[in-house]
């Protein structure tokens, strides 16, 4: 892999320059390659990958965060590869996935999700039937209320008979019943796809993803860990030509202004920082916060006030605690488990609820044996949080690890098999990615999802957005749903004159 930090690979004449090596602007790239314009991407940090990005550590291979990806193979991920096999003549896919099924616990209970979508499959159906009538420490009526609210979304989707994007979640389990119960077993799903409690995230992006993955029989991981991902990529744009530099941060957007008033502002380039250097390109790709494009990497205004209200009143995700765990023996079967609740906002760590928090417990080391050294096990266990609460991030921590011994056997304690813990909390997060150490960017909501989304085009001319912050009616997963928009944007570039 050609990835380097050299500058001497800034000598050359560029069609685009991206800014950020997030997966939105890796993918935006690698279509921009592959359809022979010359591309470089600019990274601050010194790895690429941005959310979606592992490092190692003695002998393992660890995810910075915690992914599970709801289409994998079948998804925006991988269609950029599918072209590069086609157009680069690969023998070797360099992006391989895995698929597994989700494990849901809530209570004392475990679900293993399916979806009934051929009549060969109907015997899901029962199979549901009879595992939510078998529940423990729940109520008859919270079991039938379940299920009422189940087969009631799944008659919604096929039936779509409410506005979906005018709903929260929350609103729209309400619908099927008042059960608590229900609410909270069906909710944790939304939790874990959006960062998001249930009353804020956008009814159509839950039901639209929540029914690709029961569709699609389960989540999937690639092979040799997220990191994987940004290096496939990174294989594409240089194969073409084009070159990936870490450790890069730019200073600033440059951008010329015409005599002509009527004449919009364009592109002329970047100015790295700490460097006296400007790489001239017509076309500039921002996959960065669009405030921090605006404050930091262009003179404001270029942007209208309109423009500038709306950015700066959008909401992000929360942020989260997350634990690296290298474990000196294999002590879990499981490979994916969400325990509910996965979110503690403000409101609900105040509320004094007698229900403990839950968390996302992902053994990458069950996905894919290479990330861990032989006989031993890789943990990331994670809880949403909202970064006001980082003052509790010890207990927040104790809780995860009290969570992960009971999901390990009996005979055995936890404490006295870890060789190393790293823990992530919105502080480090935000350090590294930005956004107020927001997990997945710009949360779902109903004021900001699909249409209301902010766009990739900008005012200036050449100059563009893509991540999953960006391309209207665009939905999906975080790092899927970044893949999109730099599709997207690609698509835009290649069809517009800069």
């Amino acid at each position: 892999m050609g990835l380097t930090s050299n500058s001497s690979a800034l000598d050359k004449q560029f069609d685009v320059i991206i800014v950020g090596a997030g997966i939105g602007g890796l993918t935006c790239a690698s279509w921009l390659a592959l359809q022979g314009k010359k591309v470089v991407v600019l990274e601050k940090n010194g790895f690429i990958g941005g959310r979606c990005a592992s490092y190692t550590k003695q002998g393992f291979t660890v995810d910075y965060g915690i992914h599970a990806f709801s289409l994998g193979a079948k998804g925006p991920l991988q269609e950029v590869v599918r072209a590069a096999e086609s157009r680069l003549k690969k023998d070797t896919p360099p992006l391989l996935w895995q698929r597994f099924p989700i494990v849901l616990k809530f209570h004392q209970n475990v679900f293993r999700p399916t979806l009934p979508i051929s009549y060969s499959h109907f015997w899901n159906l029962f199979r549901t039937v009879g595992i939510v009538l078998s529940m423990k420490g729940t109520k008859r009526s919270d079991k039938f209320a379940l299920l009422k609210s189940m087969f009631g979304l799944l008659k919604l989707r096929i039936g779509r008979q409410i506005p979906l994007e005018s709903l929260n979640v929350q609103e729209m389990l309400q619908k099927f019943s008042a059960s608590e119960v229900a609410q909270q077993i069906i909710a944790s799903s939304s939790d874990c796809v959006s960062a998001i409690p249930s009353n804020r995230f956008v009814a159509r992006d839950f039901m639209d993803i929540m029914f690709n993955i029961l569709k699609n029989g389960g989540i999937w991981y690639p092979k040799g860990g997220c990191g994987a991902i940004a290096r496939a990529y990174s294989g594409i744009i240089e194969g073409c030509g084009g070159s990936v530099l870490t450790d890069h941060a730019v200073e600033e957007i440059m951008v010329e202004e015409d005599p002509d008033p009527n004449v919009p502002p364009h592109i002329v380039g970047v100015k790295l920082k700490n460097e006296d250097k400007v790489i001239s390109a017509p076309c500039v790709v921002a996959n960065i916060h669009y405030r921090e494009l605006y404050e930091n990497l262009l003179k404001k205004r270029f942007f209208p006030d309109s423009l500038v209200k709306k950015v700066n009143a959008l909401e992000t995700a929360l942020s989260a605690i997350v634990l690296h765990i290298a474990l000196d023996t294999e002590v879990y079967a499981e490979k994916f488990v969400m325990d509910s609740p996965m979110l503690l906002t403000k409101d609900s760590y105040k509320s004094g609820s007698n229900r403990t928090p839950g968390g996302m417990f992902v053994i990458t080391s069950n996905f894919d044996h290479d990330l861990a050294p032989p006989g031993k096990q890789l943990v990331i266990a994670g809880l949403g949080v909202d970064p006001a609460l980082i003052h509790e991030k010890n207990a927040f921590v104790q809780i995860l690890l009290e969570k992960l011994q009971k999901l390990a056997p009996p005979s055995i304690q936890i404490k006295d098999h870890i060789e190393w813990m790293d823990m992530l909390g919105p502080a480090e997060i935000e350090s590294l990615f930005g956004e107020k150490g927001a997990v997945i960017g710009i949360a779902s909501t109903v004021q900001q999802a699909r249409s209301k989304r902010m766009g990739s085009r900008t005012p200036v001319n050449g100059l563009y957005h893509c991540g999953d912050d960006s391309g209207i009616d665009l939905w999906g997963v975080g790092t899927e749903l970044a893949a999109k928009s730099g599709r997207n944007c690609a698509k835009l570039i290649l069809n517009e004159e800069w």
